[in-house]
């Protein structure tokens, strides 16, 4: 078997005089193009679109959130004789219910210590920094019976029965205390005006 010549075969890139060949350069399918100025344009109004659109939103989320000094939203608005008003639970540390609803102002008493929270409508007595009662003066909060301050003492008396006490303080201002249930109804006239929720007592 010949030896092959190596002078036999000339790489593509020399001519047979010897010379070397210009050839053009391979085309590198990385190579930035040039952006056309439209094309420029309508990317930069996207982008700037995409911004005013996610700025219109992190208003909108903030706009979501109480101002400081607005009315707390209520969870479910329920009073629940012996045990809670929305989410006051008796026995919760007053300091949980602050987080909530912000500062109370604090009136001493003999053996407490009552928190108003004006803006919900809604005082809690104290004791040892405890949830003891809570007294509603506002009707946006209700019983699963539909009884909020204004309803109709008929209402009450139809819920509850007539198994309670009775407190006056004047000729039509009197408290129906139910007390096994840990409710507690002021009226005036025949219109709850407040409802107190405390822990049941036994007679």
């Amino acid at each position: 078997m010949k030896g092959r010549n190596l002078m036999d075969s000339t790489p593509s890139c020399l001519e047979d005089s010897g010379r070397i060949r210009e050839t053009a350069p391979p085309t590198d399918a990385s190579t930035p193009r040039r952006v056309s100025r439209p094309l420029a344009i309508l990317m930069v109004a996207a982008m700037l679109v995409g911004c005013l659109a996610a700025l219109g939103q992190f208003q909108a989320d903030r706009s979501e959130s109480p101002e400081p000094g607005a009315r707390p939203a209520r969870r479910d608005g329920r009073i629940v004789a012996g045990q809670r008003v929305d989410f006051i639970t008796l026995n919760l540390p007053i300091a949980r219910v602050e987080e909530v609803l912000g500062a109370g102002k604090i009136r001493p008493q003999a053996d407490s210590q009552l928190y108003l929270f004006e803006q919900v409508g809604v005082h809690v007595a104290t004791r040892k920094g405890r949830v003891q009662s809570i007294l509603v003066q506002v009707p946006d909060l209700q019983t699963a019976e539909g009884i909020a301050v204004g309803s109709d003492v008929d209402q009450v008396l139809r819920s509850y029965g007539e198994r309670y006490e009775y407190e006056a303080r004047g000729s039509e201002d009197y408290w129906l205390h139910y007390w096994p249930q840990g409710i507690h109804f002021s009226v005036q006239g025949t219109s709850v005006t407040q409802i107190m929720v405390a822990p049941p007592v036994m007679p």
